[in-house]
């Protein structure tokens, strides 16, 4: 996963954008749906993203997000918990 925040454009601009004390994320990626606030977020120093909260930004790689649900469906208990009980899993 810390290849992928080193080639993500998007986090890269994100990135930019915290440290130009920018008060927006680029146009650009709200037109493609990137929905963040900067003054919600900090950057480490390994260069990955966080929300306030210690909320991990994963990379905007569909074949990790879908490894990440995957693996958190998978190791609930009891089966499928349902897509409302997966999205809390997955948003922690």
């Amino acid at each position: 996963m810390d290849a992928l925040y080193l080639i993500d454009a998007r986090l890269t601009a994100i990135r930019d954008a915290l440290n130009n004390r920018d008060r927006r994320i680029p146009h650009h990626l709200i037109a493609e749906g990137v929905r963040l606030e900067l003054g919600d977020l900090e950057a480490s120093d390994n260069r990955k993203l966080f929300m306030r909260d210690n909320r991990l930004i994963t990379p905007f790689s569909e074949k990790l997000r879908t490894r990440i649900i995957k693996d958190i469906h998978n190791s609930l208990p009891r089966g499928h918990g349902g897509r409302t009980t997966t999205y809390q899993q997955v948003s922690r």
